[in-house]
């Protein structure tokens, strides 16, 4: 998480925990900060398109981390908000050393494009939990009834009372792909990618993601409760 955000949110001491698939959860103490640096950023990125871009995110993004009422986000704020998860994304893949994303997936932001909108999809919705801030996901990998298997990216976050989701499948050329949810969400979620010229309002108008249903809600794509990726 970007470091605007542990101040907009004022941490002091906060207790952080990672754990990577089949490995044992790994916990220490921060303070003011959510104790994690991805060391894979150089710095004229870091201090050219990437901070150009979190400026850009971050009066759209405080609206929502601490909300005051209904948000509307334009076009152009949800591309925005659209490439700052997919920034997002791509730095949180290293720590698992797992590659999902293309070179050209990596740098269409460098270049000044959004994310593709082809077999990506992006989720806004909010959040109620406990939890100050949570990332969870990674490269994926999706199967279908027959047997075929494709590889994918599912990620989901919390920054207090915004919550988002990204869902990437690889467009297969001899098939027609499409994702099926084992839960409904309709109502507490919506639409933010591929891109729409419509507004659209948050938070959703049905209640809030509890911390059990942000869990359901990233686990909906799975065939089994006990999947943690």
């Amino acid at each position: 998480m970007p470091e605007w955000t542990a101040k907009l949110l004022g941490l002091g001491r906060v207790s952080v925990s990672a754990r990577k698939l089949d490995q044992p959860k790994r916990s220490w103490e921060s303070v003011g900060s959510f104790g994690t640096t991805v060391a894979a950023v150089c710095k004229r990125c870091n201090t050219g398109w990437m901070s150009q871009l979190e400026n850009l995110a971050k009066p759209i993004l405080t609206r929502m981390i601490r909300p005051k009422g209904t948000v509307t986000l334009g076009s152009d704020e949800q591309v925005v908000v659209a490439s700052w998860l997919w920034k997002l994304a791509i730095v949180h893949e290293y720590p698992s050393k797992v590659r999902y994303f293309t070179d050209d997936e990596r740098q269409c932001l460098i270049r000044g494009d959004a994310p593709t909108p082809y077999g990506v999809h992006m989720w806004i919705s909010a959040y109620s939990g406990s939890m100050v801030g949570n990332l969870r996901g990674g490269p994926s990998t999706f199967s279908a009834p027959d047997g075929r298997t494709v590889q994918g990216f599912l990620s989901s976050m919390t920054l207090r009372r915004f919550a988002a989701q990204i869902l990437c499948v690889r467009e297969m050329s001899d098939a027609n792909i499409s994702t099926v949810s084992r839960f409904n969400f309709t109502g507490a979620e919506v639409l933010l990618w591929p891109e729409r010229d419509a507004a659209l309002q948050w938070p959703p108008p049905v209640a809030a993601l509890t911390d059990d249903l942000f869990y359901r809600w990233h686990l909906r794509w799975n065939d089994g409760d006990d999947f943690e990726s």
